[in-house]
């Protein structure tokens, strides 16, 4: 789903898409790749600028 998300903004958008479309946060379904991707993205933007990590992808990464 995240395959071509090169930054959380990009995440975001994917994410708060799929969330329109859901009641809980758990029945968005996120491979193993879209997770791995999610870590390192926001770990780079919290290394860069610290609470800026994207609500949405922070929520489905936790």
């Amino acid at each position: 789903m995240l395959e071509r998300c090169i930054d959380v903004e990009d995440c975001e958008q994917v994410l708060s898409a799929e969330l329109e479309n859901v009641t809980f946060l758990g029945q968005v379904e996120l491979s193993a790749e879209d997770i791995e991707k999610l870590g390192v993205l926001i770990r780079d933007k919290i290394k860069h600028d610290i609470g800026q990590g994207g609500p949405h992808c922070q929520d489905s990464f936790i």
